[in-house]
């Protein structure tokens, strides 16, 4: 049977574990070396564990993962598991022997690793399958939440922004409501259109059409002033590592 010693960087523990669960399961005799959650802890275990193929989301702790591939030149191949974004094409620059949607299909899972076994990295085959898989994403259309003892949807068009606050996540409408959402931000980075709403930071999620004004801040980053404003003061700015992206997304 054919083995593999694997890297998985994701930055969320549960996903990690449960890709990994995954994994055992199609392939149990493949080896996992670790699980890191930061570019920097990445760069360091390609470099002394020497896997033979990478798991990848693109969001990490400390950045996104092709800030990899900026400090170190990585020749191994890599699976890219995340949702599809404004970082999916580059992702095929980077050895990609496949580009998983989250959250990732064991059927898919298991036709990435015989690619990845078989050698094919054929990149007009990964980015004609990355073409069907834009085509039959079907991002959230709209959000159950309840309000004391009535129970509301929310279509997605309504909402101004999401923010984590006090380990919850609200959902602020463009009517200037606020409802609690039983989510994560980051299981939100799989079910919003990325042409609509950008994960500036660790807190905001925000929609296009909340911006009300975007002002320049040290570092080079964006303050953005939204409307509705949050109940508890807090400024929305764009972190380090979201910058270039941000700036990419306000311009398409």
């Amino acid at each position: 049977m054919n083995m593999a010693r694997i890297l998985i960087i994701e930055d969320e523990q549960i996903a990690a574990e449960g890709l990994w669960e995954q994994i055992k399961k199609i392939r149990p005799n493949y080896e996992l070396l670790s699980i890191e959650d930061t570019v920097k802890g990445a760069i360091t275990a390609i470099g002394s564990l020497d896997p033979d193929l990478l798991f990848m989301d693109v969001h990490l702790a400390d950045g996104i993962s092709f800030d990899i591939f900026k400090k170190i030149e990585v020749t191994k191949p890599i699976i890219f598991t995340t949702a599809y974004d404004e970082y999916a094409i580059d992702a095929f620059r980077h050895n990609s022997v496949h580009y998983l949607l989250k959250p990732v299909d064991p059927k898919n899972l298991e036709e990435a690793i015989l690619k990845f076994e078989r050698n094919d990295i054929s990149l007009k085959s990964v980015l004609n399958q990355l073409a069907d898989q834009i085509k039959k994403q079907d991002f959230q259309k709209r959000f159950s939440v309840q309000v004391r003892d009535k129970i509301h949807s929310i279509p997605v068009e309504k909402v101004a922004y999401f923010l984590g606050e006090d380990k919850s996540v609200h959902i602020y409408s463009i009517d200037g409501k606020k409802y609690l959402l039983d989510s994560t931000l980051k299981e939100l980075e799989d079910r919003l259109d990325p042409i609509e709403f950008f994960r500036i930071n660790r807190k905001f999620f925000v929609s296009f059409k909340a911006i009300k004004e975007m002002v320049a801040y040290s570092k080079s980053r964006v303050k953005v002033i939204l409307n509705p404003e949050p109940t508890n003061p807090i400024d929305a700015i764009v972190s380090v590592e979201r910058s270039p992206g941000f700036k990419k997304w306000i311009s398409r």
